[in-house]
């Protein structure tokens, strides 16, 4: 007779384990050290089966049934209920007047301060829309070199998660604004553009450079060399994910990017320990969701309405005052370092607001755990093995 934290399987016919963990930080800590594997399912299946739909009509004729009602069981009987519970449990801490900025990752506007900020000389590699569970995968290709001591953790990205919000934080700073159109500022200065963020670096470390991927792509050893002589803190920030899924013309490329992605960073690290970065890290800006098949009708809700908006995106909208009734609200101090009296609000579930011009299927800016928990990627290089 099934007993315990099991004892669902026989109420739900053995449909699947509860996802519902209580306290946030169990939430953290769960899905970073199993659930993740879902997520990489989900994305390494619809890979392996385009492949199949590409080579084989009659293989794929053969799965095809399967296939379905494993997406369909992804989304209905994880991705959802996980994603409600999740946000259940974040209003629940809102409401009972606690400290939502969780125990049980690192938080992401502390990444400057705990991480970069001192030690040896340092490359952070920013990869924008990196998921927790697509650097799983970078582990396993770093760690294929015995020389590089790989250490992964999760941390908690800023709501809304959406690239500039993410940005920011990662940047050194005591508190965040958002200028009339959203935007993030430090202190007054904006925070988009490779140079306005080397400039907030140089407020906090006078020697820091930061650069575009595309930046020190093709560059030899010594070209490397040369260009970061003399600078001990380097952001390189690299788009690959995000720019072929923010695009709703190549959103369902995503797939397949995601590996070229994985090859690119990893190549990027060697490159940046033969340019005498011994210690390099890399983490994400915000995660996101993926759906396969189109999103059903069932699945777009309206914007709810609002006064004093400030940004509004497929998966959030911050404004100074939002409907109540309405998916899930949190002030924005409680999951972010932006210091004003505003309301993020996202929509129930893994919902996407109706945006027009929007893609629907790779969507940010939510607070599902997929949106949320990113990397902090570790990597030392040793002198031997």
């Amino acid at each position: 007779e099934p007993r315990g934290r099991w004892a669902c399987f026989s109420r739900l016919g053995g449909a699947r384990p509860p996802l519902a963990f209580g306290e946030p930080e169990a939430f953290i800590e769960r899905s970073a050290e199993e659930l993740y594997r879902a997520d990489s399912a989900s994305r390494q299946a619809v890979a392996a089966c385009r492949m199949a739909r590409r080579e084989s009509a009659a293989l794929y004729g053969l799965i095809e049934d399967a296939y379905e009602q494993f997406q369909a069981d992804y989304h209905d009987e994880f991705v959802h209920p996980l994603n409600t519970a999740w946000q259940q449990a974040l209003e629940a801490r809102v409401e009972s007047g606690e400290d939502l900025k969780s125990r049980a990752a690192g938080q992401q506007g502390r990444f400057h301060a705990d991480h970069a900020s001192a030690g040896p000389k340092t490359a952070v590699i920013v990869s924008d829309a990196l998921r927790y569970e697509v650097a799983k995968d970078l582990v396993g290709e770093l760690s294929e070199d015995a020389r590089k001591q790989v250490d992964l953790s999760p941390t908690l990205a800023a709501l809304p998660t959406v690239t500039s919000v993410g940005m920011a934080h990662l940047l050194p700073h005591t508190s965040i604004t958002l200028d009339g159109e959203g935007r993030p500022e430090i202190e007054g200065r904006p925070t988009s553009g490779t140079r306005n963020r080397e400039q907030i670096l140089q407020s906090s470390d006078p020697d820091a450079k930061a650069l575009r991927h595309e930046d020190v792509q093709g560059k030899s050893t010594e070209e490397g060399r040369e260009l970061f002589k003399g600078h001990p803190l380097a952001y390189i920030y690299h788009d690959r994910i995000d720019a072929t899924g923010d695009d709703r013309d190549t959103e369902t490329q995503v797939i397949p990017v995601i590996e070229k992605a994985v090859a690119e960073l990893s190549r990027l690290v060697q490159t940046l320990n033969n340019w005498n970065f011994r210690r390099v890290l890399i983490t994400a800006d915000h995660g996101f969701l993926y759906s396969e098949n189109e999103v059903p009708d069932s699945m777009v809700e309206s914007f709810p309405e609002a006064e004093g908006i400030r940004l509004r995106k497929s998966r959030s909208i911050v404004a100074e005052k939002t409907q109540e009734d309405h998916g899930y609200r949190f002030p924005l101090r409680t999951l972010s370092d932006v210091d004003e009296d505003l309301t993020v609000a996202v929509p129930r579930a893994v919902n996407r607001y109706r945006l027009r011009g929007a893609g629907k299927q790779f969507v940010h800016g939510g607070a599902s755990l997929q949106e949320m928990i990113v990397p902090t990627l570790e990597v030392n290089k040793a002198r031997e093995d």
